[in-house]
């Protein structure tokens, strides 16, 4: 078995964490994601919509590099999670797939190369609701 590397710091209100790009570590991102819905104290229908949105994107997209990194800066009863690196994807379609999860999702570039999604969850977004 190879040794690999599962990081994860908080400083704060940012918590960012780093995995492998390898899907058998898909549920310790979900088991993160579940946990920054919970402290937002979201109710369990968008905790379980946060966890999806992730996973989503992490099953559909490809990876930029060997690992993945999931970012988020909470503030109050709100979260901006940025999820990536992926690769540049033109299908519009997979991110209006996140939408629906989320009130707010959109692509970024970090770098020039690699494509990051920042997703906001919280208080802003139930209000849009």
């Amino acid at each position: 078995m190879s040794a690999t590397a599962v990081t994860l710091a908080l400083r704060m209100d940012r918590i960012s964490l780093t995995v492998p790009a390898d899907p058998a570590f898909r549920g310790t991102l979900r088991l993160v994601v579940g946990g920054i819905g919970t402290r937002l104290r979201l109710p369990y229908e968008q905790v379980n919509e946060l966890q999806l949105a992730v996973e989503t994107l992490v099953s559909n997209r490809v990876a930029l590099g060997p690992s993945l990194v999931v970012e988020a800066d909470v503030d109050g009863g709100t979260a901006c999670l940025a999820v990536g690196p992926f690769a540049p994807d033109a299908d519009a379609d997979r991110l209006r797939v996140v939408e629906r999860l989320v009130c707010e999702a959109r692509a970024t570039r970090r770098d020039d190369e690699a494509e990051w999604i920042e997703l906001v969850v919280g208080e802003s977004s139930e209000a849009a609701t």
